[in-house]
Parts: C-alpha cells; structure tokens; sequence
C-alpha cells in the first residue's frame, strides 16, 4: 500500500527559510500533532529524520525536540491507520520554532455481491455496516460498494424481506472485496385447511395432496383440521378426497401469511 506523504514548510520565528546548517547552533522545534477525526493523538511517532531521533506525542498532542542544528530539517510523523505526514521545518539558531501537524484517517473502499436464494434478480437488498452511518442497497446483480471507510472492525448485516438476515465480520485495512454469499430463503407454514363432510360423517381418512409436489396429508382428527408446513411462496392445485366421496380440486395460494381453505365433501352418486 502506497503512503501518501504531504510536505508542509515551517518558518521559525525571525529566521529565513536558508538552509544556515551552521554547526554547534541549535534551535528548539515544539509541536502538535492532530488527528482528524478527533481522536486522541497519544502515542502519535515523530521522527527527526536527520538524526533518527524520536519521541511520542502526549494527550495533547505535544512534542518537543530540543538542539536541533539551526537549518532545514525534516520531521515525519507517524501513526497507524493515519496518512504518513512529513514536515520540513526552518530551525532559527536560538530560537524555537512551532510546527502544527495534522494526519488524516486512511480510507478504504469496500465492495462485493450478495445474491438471493432462488431469485433471477438480486436487486434491493439493504446492506449496512451496524453502529455506522454506512447503508445501502444492492443492484440487479446484487453488488454493493461503501466509500471512504476508515480502517476497523465492522459487522456487515445484509437484509431482505423474505430472507433470512446474514451478518460477516469485515477487517478493514486496506480495499476490501467481500466474497459472494447467498440469503436464503425464508419458508414458513402456508397452508391450512378444514374438510366438512355432506352426511355429518367423521372427515378422518380425507387424503390432501399438492397435485405435482410431494406433499401431501392425511386427515387423522374428527376436526377436519390439516396442515401443510414449510410449503414455498406460490401457486399450487389442492386435491381433497375420500372413497365414497366426489372430489375436489382448488388453486390455493401459499405466501408469506398463512390462509385456511375450507372443503365440502359430497356423497359421491350411486353407481
């Protein structure tokens, strides 16, 4: 990963920007590093490249070089997730010379596809990262893509209604391509039902089938009370029949609320 290095010049106070690099006369350089986004800048390296001197930045961000010989000198600071910053200060023999340094957050691009159990189009998934202000939805093709994101630890929730919610864990430092993954489907019971009976007889032994589908039932209560479970979104032909009785044939739909079907059955005519 390339670093980006900014070069800011310093003047010292009442110096010229010459380098004078006149041996045995010092300056003192004195600082403060910020960070960008607010976070405390403890423990923030500056280095003094000419000598490979270094110290750590306080709370507040201070730093203090002392005899640092009068001329150009360079100082880089550096701090993990941050831009490296380099910084050229004019040291005045005499003098102290006050540098202000500010680093910006690094910044990563993280991208990827989530597709739909069972779909043709993976469109309008909503994609975020929990506890940011980063959303968004998926296209057709189910790809996403988050901007500008600082490097951390974040917990990407993807959701659809109808789908089962899914959650990764995202390390993020440096652009991120999230492997594809699927959300299934979510399938409920659909489908209830009641058979009647025309005589008042007991429904027990009426057969229910999905026609085309291997499902399919049997009434064991005097009820007429059945049940198919886990049955997917769609259209399908319900057959009800007994022996002795005319049978019946309905479209039925299944979905995501649950529908009860009412059956009369008919003594069948006399041969």
């Amino acid at each position: 990963m390339a670093l980006m290095v900014a070069v800011i010049v310093v003047q010292g106070c009442g110096g010229d920007d010459k380098d004078e690099d006149t041996a045995g006369i010092t300056g003192t350089v004195m600082g403060t590093v910020t960070l960008d986004d607010g976070t405390s800048p403890e423990g923030v390296e500056i280095e003094y490249l000419d000598t490979d001197a270094t110290v750590l930045a306080d709370a507040q961000g201070r730093f203090t070089f002392k005899s640092v010989r009068a001329g150009t000198r360079t100082l880089l600071a550096v701090h993990p997730g941050y831009e490296v910053q380099q910084v050229e200060v004019a040291v005045t023999a005499g003098q102290t010379t006050d540098v202000a340094i500010a680093l910006k957050r690094l910044k990563y691009k993280v991208s990827g596809t989530i597709q739909l159990e069972g779909a043709s189009s993976h469109e309008g998934i909503t994609v975020t990262l929990d506890d940011t202000a980063f959303s968004t939805t998926t296209d057709a093709q189910g790809r996403f893509a988050f901007e500008g994101l600082p490097s951390d630890a974040y917990f990407l929730v993807a959701t659809k209604e109808g789908f089962e919610e899914r959650t990764k864990v995202l390390a993020v430092t440096e652009d991120t391509v999230v492997e594809t993954f699927i959300l299934p489907a979510i399938v409920d019971p659909s489908l209830d039902g009641i058979v009647f009976m025309s005589d008042e007889a007991s429904p027990v032994g009426v057969a229910v089938t999905l026609e085309g589908t291997a499902y399919s039932t049997t009434v064991d209560n005097d009820s007429g009370y059945f049940r198919f479970l886990n049955i997917p979104d769609g259209t399908y032909t319900m057959v009800v029949s007994k022996a002795g009785y005319v049978t019946q044939t309905r479209a039925v739909a299944a979905g995501a609320e649950v529908t009860t079907f009412s059956f009369f059955l008919e003594l069948a005519p006399a041969p």
